[in-house]
């Protein structure tokens, strides 16, 4: 990579896809605080390449990134690269698109672990909303957002009251 191959890509051969792959790997070794340097030089890679527009790689590296900041405990910066997934698979993927939702989920549970409890439900129901209409729909994803749903509702409510108002947004998905 380092000498200039050409293959996989337009100069500078696949460094971004090595890079990704190699931060993938230390986070799967239980290695996050390896990963992070790694995923955030692959992303910066692949937003310097996109030249100012947005590519759907340098979404799916704002999710790895976001999600090793998360278990590094830095919720804002997990919160940040997630959101900057959503808005690149959006535009790159369109607003229906399975990464898109994918995003959704993990915002969502990024926002119930700080308890904001609103904006958690917000993107849960857009995450929800996706997963329900995916060509590949498998119920044990509806239930794994369904679950992190329920638990903004159940868990750590005011007073000890349901939300029954605010669950009834839910009703139509």
């Amino acid at each position: 990579i380092e000498s200039g191959c050409t293959s996989g890509g337009s100069g500078g051969g696949n460094r971004g896809g090595v890079l990704l792959g190699l931060g993938l790997v230390r986070d799967r070794l239980e290695r996050p605080a390896e990963a992070l340097p790694i995923l955030e030089q692959a992303y910066e890679f692949y937003k310097q390449r996109a030249g100012g527009q947005l590519a759907s790689l340098q979404g799916k590296v704002a999710v790895s990134t976001g999600m090793v900041h998360l278990k590094l405990g830095d919720v804002k910066k997990a919160e940040q690269y997630i959101r900057e997934a959503i808005h690149t698979y959006e535009v790159t993927c369109g607003e229906t698109s399975p990464l898109t939702g994918g995003a959704y989920y993990k915002l969502g549970q990024i926002l119930w672990q700080q308890r904001r409890r609103k904006p958690a439900r917000k993107a849960l129901k857009r995450a929800y909303e996706l997963e329900a209409i995916k060509d590949a729909f498998t119920i044990v994803g509806v239930l794994e957002i369904h679950n992190v749903v329920m638990d903004t509702f159940l868990k750590d409510a005011p007073n000890g009251a349901i939300d029954r108002v605010g669950f009834g947004a839910f009703l139509e998905v």
